[in-house]
């Protein structure tokens, strides 16, 4: 048992979030060791529990639905310890901007939907533990030095004492540290950033493509009904009836497709971010040779982040018109229905792509202005 990763939660105290809390430690038992504040029982002081359950933890989860201030200062705590955080909740939507950049993810106690979460709480934790996902906080983003400081080397599953070590032996145990994240070289980065870039592009357009089919019938049913309107034709339900449905199945079939794209360019940003902020944290990001690369690719990625703004307003306009053609006909409600849920899961996805967007600038500004200050 003491060899399994040890995973503390932090969440608020009720009875639905403990029965989540319970459901996890039981799906987990045989992998990882969860724990939480009540699980140590400490009457006398709840604090010492949660502050020595983060110290000893491996990965933390935090679940910040209904943004509970306690969770929040709990959090904090576990990002100045430099752990990996886990971020959940049931609202993306609620969730301050900058903190959707810390891999938040939205859940639902839904029982169809209850196994999903399972399923990438799983995955997030295997890649925490394997090194295969880099986690980060605003500390280690904004102040890239705080954690090699004179006293502590702080880990995401430890803190060793350095105050024994004169500085090249702190500055050998850093460098170690950092070599041993990835053997990767800049531009191993940059072709994976590169590579994933150009299929989220890909997948993009594609999506545009088929949406440009989708109004092509739309269009054609619409002028069907003109058409008859004109002809002095009374329009009965049965023919309106039918169309509808005619209709519904160029929406099904987008809807379908974009939720595929939605998987995909999620995935392909899952790599294109990992890759950022594992090369950011590199010595290789930290290298004149490569200042004006590592530009470039900020610019590439500012680009992106403009192309994503301004696709929104197009998808909130057609999930607008969309809302419109609802209680018409059964299989146009459904066909619909679904349709707007899919682009709602888009625009989450974008929201959660742009902040994490801002994040790597962020990181990347700081390091290019560290580079220019060297060379003056």
């Amino acid at each position: 048992m003491e060899n399994k990763p040890r995973v503390f939660v932090i969440m608020p105290f009720n009875d639905s979030f403990l029965a989540l809390y319970d459901k996890l430690k039981k799906d987990f038992e045989g992998e990882f060791v969860f724990t939480n504040a009540g699980d140590l029982d400490n009457q006398q002081n709840v604090l010492q529990d949660i502050v020595e359950g983060i110290y000893q933890a491996d990965v933390v989860i935090a679940d910040l639905t209904g943004l509970n201030p306690n969770v929040f200062y709990e959090l904090g705590l576990a990002h100045a310890m430099n752990k990996k955080v886990i971020i959940i909740t049931q609202d993306l939507g609620e969730l301050p901007f900058d903190i959707k950049s810390y891999r938040a993810n939205e859940y639902s106690l839904q029982f169809n939907k209850i196994q999903k979460l399972v399923d990438e709480i799983r995955k997030l934790l295997y890649g925490a533990i394997n090194n295969n996902i880099t986690y980060g906080n605003p500390v280690s983003d904004y102040i890239p030095d705080f954690y090699k400081n004179d006293i502590l080397l702080v880990s995401s599953n430890s803190i060793e004492e350095m105050t024994c070590l004169d500085n090249d032996s702190k500055e050998n145990v850093i460098n170690n540290k950092n070599d041993s994240l990835d053997d990767n070289g800049f531009f191993d980065y940059i072709a994976e950033i590169e590579d994933n870039s150009t299929k989220i592009t890909e997948e993009i357009s594609s999506m545009c493509d088929e949406l440009n089919d989708m109004n092509i019938s739309i269009n054609a049913s619409t002028k069907e009904i003109e058409r008859s309107n004109s002809q002095g034709n009374n329009v009965d339900a049965n023919f309106v009836r039918n169309i509808c449905r005619k209709l519904s199945i160029p929406i099904d079939k987008f809807a379908g497709n974009l939720k595929g794209h939605v998987t995909n360019v999620s995935k392909y940003w899952d790599i294109v971010e990992n890759n950022y902020l594992s090369l950011l944290d590199t010595q290789y990001a930290q290298n004149q040779e490569n200042i004006d690369d590592l530009k470039d690719s900020m610019i590439s990625l500012k680009g992106m982040q403009d192309a994503i703004y301004r696709s929104k307003a197009s998808i909130e306009g057609l999930i607008d018109k969309s809302q419109v053609c609802l209680g018409m006909e059964r299989r146009l409600n459904k066909a619909i229905t679904t349709l707007i849920s899919e682009l709602n899961e888009y625009l989450q996805m974008t929201d959660t792509m742009c902040s994490s967007v801002d994040r790597i600038l962020s990181k990347g500004e700081i390091v290019i202005d560290t580079l220019t200050f060297q060379t003056k």
